[in-house]
């Protein structure tokens, strides 16, 4: 298992689960929900946003939400 943050771009993965509760509910609005496919489609240096596709729609977030995410 692997935190969405440290997936390289282009890499497929499925959600496993959320490890932080206090940011669960906004993360499963956006998709992030266990058992949905990803792909990682671009993501910027440092502590930029991580855009990823998800469910046909591109979704950005903050590098600290996809240390939250954990995926295989």
């Amino acid at each position: 298992m692997y935190k969405l943050s440290e997936v390289k771009k282009k890499k497929t993965i499925t959600i496993e689960s959320l490890v932080n509760k206090e940011h669960e509910e906004e993360l499963e609005i956006l998709g992030f929900v266990p058992g949905t496919k990803a792909t990682i489609i671009s993501e910027s240096i440092f502590s930029g946003p991580i855009t990823v596709m998800l469910r046909g729609a591109r979704v950005a977030i903050r590098k600290f939400e996809a240390e939250q995410i954990l995926v295989v």
